[in-house]
């Protein structure tokens, strides 16, 4: 992972709006291959790739991120963190709506990175 801006997006495989959110995570890195989203879930390796191979998802994903989640304080899914340039928090947000609304802002950080 470079520099940022770059959003983590907190899942698990058995939330429903999870499930309905990672579709969208797909069509949008890989139509904007500009931006870094990093996917985690605090459930096994095994489970997460299963789950994305049966789905016929293709998303890097962070399994057994234990830490990561505590390291954040995570605890509604989804949940998603952007993280700008200078490595700060620019926007978290937990639960539906989290992912299309922490894509729009880590695109938007993105130009504005793009354009320094």
């Amino acid at each position: 992972m470079k520099d940022g801006p770059y959003a983590i997006i907190f899942f698990a495989t058995w939330c429903g709006t999870c499930r309905s959110e990672l579709p969208v995570i797909q069509r949008v890195t890989s139509q904007r291959r500009d931006i870094q989203v990093i996917v985690t879930s605090d459930e096994t390796p095994a489970e997460v790739s299963r789950y994305m191979k049966k789905q016929g998802l293709d998303i890097d994903a962070v399994a057994n991120g234990h830490g990561i989640f505590a390291a954040f304080g995570v605890r509604v899914l989804p949940t998603v963190i952007v993280v700008d340039a200078d490595g700060r928090i620019a926007f978290a947000e937990p639960g539906g709506g989290a992912v299309s609304n922490g894509l729009s802002m880590l695109i938007d950080l993105n130009g504005k990175q793009s354009s320094k």
